[in-house]
């Protein structure tokens, strides 16, 4: 622990991947800051879904103190696939132990057993309102370079540098700057209603069943989340939908859908406070003929939904500068949100790295065992994705940036 309280650790960003690794990292001594461009309260402000595999749920229950998974997440046994009569077609049931959550609650879990003070931990000192702005190498460390909220400039030496900036990566394109994310030609909205608003057909999400109900050409998924204070209360509890509809970057719909209400164009999302109610509207005109009565009716109950345009890249590098800067989350690679796998990807980063550390295998080892799994779940929510919007199962295909790893598909 006192070798380890001698290295300084710097994490770029402190969502979810960036607040596992800090995690992970002060519980083996070391001592971490997290330079992070938000400020807190716009942190706390993220309304979404959160799926918890088994990677990114043994960060939670192995370094999180009394850590009660059934008390923030619920358990997903099954997919129920419904067609676009509203008919059940199949059953699924889910052969890994996944969980759903919301972000904001799972991120205050993780941001408070950081702070917290522990006897042979090292410290995590938050610095919210920080963009970082520059890398330098030296024989043993790296600089990070950034600005303060109120634009200072500062310097911090790093024996080991945390890139967790999520697809648009700082530190990813001073690395691998032709790596980026690209759109993949559909938005999701996604809201919530009350489960007491909730259709019969949609009430086997309180037993934890995720439903999958296909339109003419789209699909929406649909699951059950605590609220934001990431209770699983019956009475805070609400049913979140998902979804999955094309729309052609290259047509004024696109352009008009990611302009906000003050007529600043969004590149990725559109919070549902920002969102145009005639956007909405608009939306639900032009898929008018393939909705369902039961869905109208759920989309008009509904409160305004965040709007994103899915995004994704592939990549297997995740190390640079030997081993002192390592791409982890979305910054190293990001897949699309049908299985809900980006935060067991950072998981599975995050819990190989004390081995690292540690010298049990080296950083090749972790690089390969997390660009493995991150290209399985590539594959397996491209694949659930090309399903829900055809209804077709496609032939596994590797990504172009990984050939040699597996193509297994997993769903």
């Amino acid at each position: 622990m006192a070798e380890a309280q001698n290295k300084r650790v710097v994490v770029g960003g402190g969502s979810i991947a960036g607040l596992m690794h800090a995690l992970v990292l002060k519980s083996h001594g070391y001592n971490v800051d997290v330079l992070e461009v938000r400020s807190e309260k716009q942190l706390q402000a993220q309304a979404a879904g959160l799926s918890l595999w088994p990677n990114a749920q043994k960060v939670l229950t192995t370094y999180i103190p009394d850590m009660e998974l059934d008390d923030v997440a619920c358990r997903n046994p099954s997919f129920p696939i419904f067609d676009n009569k509203g008919e059940l077609v199949v059953d699924v049931p889910c052969t890994e132990d996944v969980r759903t959550s919301c972000w904001a609650g799972i991120h205050r879990l993780l941001w408070t057993a950081c702070e917290k003070r522990m006897e042979g931990h090292g410290l995590v000192t938050m610095r919210c309102g920080a963009t970082v702005s520059g890398l330098t190498e030296h024989d043993d460390h790296l600089t990070v370079s950034y600005k303060d909220e109120d634009g200072t400039e500062d310097a911090m030496p790093a024996d080991i540098v945390i890139a967790a900036d999520g697809a648009r990566s700082y530190f990813r394109s001073l690395v691998l700057p032709d790596v980026k994310p690209e759109y993949v030609g559909y938005v999701a909205w996604r809201a919530n209603i009350k489960v007491a608003d909730a259709p019969e057909q949609l009430l086997c999400a309180i037993e934890g069943k995720m439903p999958i109900c296909m339109l003419e050409g789209s699909y929406v998924m649909v699951y059950l989340s605590p609220g934001k204070s990431a209770n699983m209360d019956p009475e805070e509890r609400v049913i979140e939908w998902c979804w999955y509809d094309p729309c052609d970057a290259s047509t004024p719909v696109f352009s008009e859908y990611m302009t906000d209400v003050h007529g600043v164009r969004h590149n990725v999302t559109v919070p549902s406070h920002l969102l145009r109610p005639e956007v909405w509207a608009a939306q639900l005109r032009r898929r008018d003929s393939s909705l369902t009565p039961m869905w109208r009716k759920v989309f008009d109950e509904s409160d305004m939904p965040l709007l994103t345009a899915i995004r994704s890249f592939d990549n297997t590098k995740g190390s640079f500068f030997d081993g002192k800067l390592l791409l982890v989350g979305e910054a190293f690679l990001q897949v699309r949100p049908h299985l809900g796998a980006s935060s067991d990807i950072a998981g599975i980063s995050a819990i190989n790295l004390p081995h690292v550390l540690n010298g049990d295998i080296t950083i090749e080892e972790w690089e390969k065992r997390v660009a493995e799994h991150a290209i399985e779940k590539a594959i397996g929510c491209r694949a659930m994705g090309m399903f829900g919007m055809t209804g077709q199962w496609p032939e596994p295909q590797p990504p172009t940036a990984a050939p040699e790893l597996s193509q297994e598909i997993v769903c």
